[in-house]
């Protein structure tokens, strides 16, 4: 499920909290953590890195967004459902979401956004099944930011 797609089914499945990726039981969040939702990660899954986050400081000043946004752009479960993510653009989700939690911007405008992202690096068809780890087999080059690379499709 492409990023833009998965915020917007996100949203109905939880209560706005722009404080909060996913709470332990999944009722609240932000844009991104409906996201989580939508794609099947639930409160409990995302509990561990919550954890992470809160014993890093998420709530303390010194500990920036972009902090907690980079421990959550190397995680598994965000590598596998949208491995072009970056820290930057988790924080600029994290900051625009704030701002339709303050109506002054709209989801619409954040989905537009992610949109844009997703025509200029996520893959051609996102993947409809979860990528799981298993034997790699080489398969289409394609286009990277170091240059021409090797796309990888894992199989079981």
């Amino acid at each position: 499920m492409k990023l833009s797609e998965a915020i917007l089914l996100g949203d109905g499945l939880k209560s706005a909290d722009a404080s909060e990726w996913i709470t332990p039981d999944g009722a609240c969040g932000c844009a991104f953590g409906g996201a989580l939702l939508a794609c099947g990660i639930t409160g409990e899954d995302f509990a561990p890195i919550r954890s992470e986050m809160y014993l890093m400081g998420h709530e303390n000043p010194l500990v920036s967004l972009a902090d907690t946004c980079r421990v959550l752009a190397e995680k598994e479960m965000v590598r596998k459902l949208w491995p072009w993510i970056t820290a930057h653009h988790l924080e600029l989700i994290s900051r625009m979401y704030y701002a339709v939690n303050n109506s002054e911007s709209s989801l619409e405008t954040l989905v537009k956004v992610v949109q844009g992202w997703e025509k200029r690096l996520a893959p051609e068809s996102p993947l409809a099944e979860p990528v799981s780890y298993g034997t790699c087999e080489p398969a289409q080059p394609r286009l990277t930011v170091a240059g021409v690379g090797k796309l990888e499709r894992c199989t079981q």
